[in-house]
């Protein structure tokens, strides 16, 4: 079996006790998806190189394109992601999970777990790891059960899910059409940042303030 595959056992199992952990005890939904996302780390850690990422940041038009467009069609999908649910009559609970932090420390792990694990952890598992170009078919499909294994990371409600699953398309295409996962990952971490930094500095400056 190809190596690819074999090494995927772990991933997979780990996400669907991930996913049965939240469901299960969702008050600890922060230190699960921390232990996750560790644990996809140290799964990948031999496929990702520094020095490939550099590279390709030093690569010039032929990078940088694709990242500035999927950033952008990622901003736009973001701002979507808002909106959808009002555009649904009669939606009480989007079915987004709630992740809860209380005091400081809380709060740092939440920045560490979500502005830079996540963003390593879902590209290297999710697409470099997942999505294969052995034909056609496969592509397909693994590009597919990428999605929904991205949007079941977050969300428990199928507006949740359909509202992920549409943020996660354009990093997803991005990979996809670049088969470059260094593309997509500068994608998603400058996105982690933009959206989880400014909250960050807002809690951390509210509690030094009491």
């Amino acid at each position: 079996m190809n190596t690819k595959w074999k090494k995927l056992y772990f991933p997979l199992f780990w996400e669907v006790a991930f996913i049965i952990g939240t469901r299960l005890w969702s008050i600890y939904a922060l230190y699960l998806y921390f232990l996750f996302f560790l644990g996809i780390l140290v799964a990948y850690q031999d496929s990702f190189s520094m020095r490939a990422w550099l590279s390709s940041l030093r690569s010039g038009k032929r990078f940088w394109i694709p990242v500035c467009l999927t950033g952008a069609a990622t901003y736009l999908a973001y701002q979507f992601k808002l909106k959808f649910p009002s555009l649904l009559p009669m939606v009480l609970d989007v079915g987004i999970i709630d992740i809860r932090t209380t005091g400081v420390v809380d709060m740092f792990l939440f920045a560490v777990t979500f502005m830079f694990m996540a963003p390593f952890a879902e590209e290297l598992f999710l697409r470099a790891g997942l999505i294969s170009f052995a034909d056609k078919k496969k592509m397909v499909a693994t590009t597919l059960l990428s999605l929904i294994l991205n949007m079941l990371l977050y969300a428990d409600g199928w507006v949740g899910m359909v509202s992920m699953a549409l943020l996660f398309l354009p990093m997803t295409l991005c990979y996809v059409c670049t088969r470059n996962k260094y593309a997509s990952l500068t994608v998603h971490l400058v996105y982690g940042l933009c959206y989880h930094m400014p909250d960050f500095l807002y809690a951390v400056a509210r509690m030094s303030m009491r």
